[in-house]
């Protein structure tokens, strides 16, 4: 009998977390949405981050409707489409205008499209992961 009650409420406490677990990932979708996100953080690049950005930041703009991100990389527009499936995101090829840029940030910031996995939401910040490698930082606007 103890062990029937053991397994009964084990079942209930796993059934409200998965449930929970579920509630905060679709209150992360809610929040990507509506809001210009600005690049904080990047991996990778062996040249400082102001360096990459002398001028302008790169940004992201969601459209959850058109599964669709666009912006600008701090010297060209994009746009790209995405994927979301709960917390997992994957990001295609981004399409570009043609202006000349000077650095490498553009490139530092687009090659990492195609490694993102992941997405996180805390606050006012957007992170995007490849496994448990933070790859790009972004604040809300």
């Amino acid at each position: 009998m103890k062990n029937q009650i053991f397994i009964c409420t084990l079942i209930l406490f796993t059934a409200v977390s998965c449930k929970s677990s579920k509630n905060s990932i679709s209150k992360d979708i809610d929040k990507l949405e509506g809001a210009t996100w600005e690049l904080v953080y990047l991996t990778g690049p062996r040249i400082s981050f102001e360096g990459l950005f002398p001028k302008e930041r790169p940004t992201l703009i969601f459209n959850l409707e058109e599964n669709s991100i666009g912006g600008s990389t701090s010297c060209n527009a994009y746009s790209s489409t995405i994927t979301i499936e709960g917390n997992k995101i994957s990001i295609n090829d981004p399409i570009a205008t043609m202006r000349f840029c000077k650095g490498g940030g553009e490139q530092a910031f687009t090659k990492l499209f195609s490694k993102i996995e992941s997405y996180k939401v805390m606050n006012e910040t957007l992170s995007f992961y490849m496994g448990d490698i933070e790859l790009m930082r972004f604040k809300k606007q």
